[in-house]
């Protein structure tokens, strides 16, 4: 029985690990969104020239937490590649075609799973980062 052909296969793993860099990139302009709004909103706070009480100082709080963890989303990670480094693994080029796709196809499998895990960090700090932006928008709504 002849050896099953890879290629298809890791194409389809590649296609997977650009879906999960480019879900990375949309983090990015979710969390520059939220980053401008927060800005917006405290220049709004300083120029509006509220009475200084808890609720501003708190909302004020809210903002600049917000503001941290959104550049901490935008922050740039070390996403990983499927690619081997020939100066690592100069065996690579010694392999045959069914050898070397298989070793591909562990190395972008690795990559998925690392990337899927930079992302899922990085969701939850700007879901965190908008519920405290929403919450103190909502609070400047209600003191205004």
């Amino acid at each position: 029985m002849a050896a099953p052909d890879l290629s298809s296969f890791f194409d389809a793993r590649q296609n997977q690990l650009n879906l999960v860099m480019s879900a990375g990139d949309s983090i990015d302009a979710k969390a520059l969104a939220i980053l401008a709004s927060n800005i917006a909103v405290l220049i709004f706070i300083g120029q509006a020239g509220l009475h200084k009480s808890a609720w501003v100082t708190m909302m004020v709080i809210m903002l600049v937490v917000s503001l941290v963890l959104t550049v901490i989303a935008i922050w740039p990670r070390r996403y990983a590649g499927a690619s081997a480094s020939m100066f690592e693994h100069p065996e690579y080029l010694q392999y045959g075609k069914t050898k070397l796709l298989k070793h591909l196809i562990a190395d972008t499998e690795a990559a998925i799973r690392k990337n899927n895990a930079i992302n899922r960090f990085r969701w939850i700090v700007c879901a965190v980062s908008l519920a405290l932006s929403a919450t103190a928008s909502l609070l400047l709504a209600f003191l205004l």
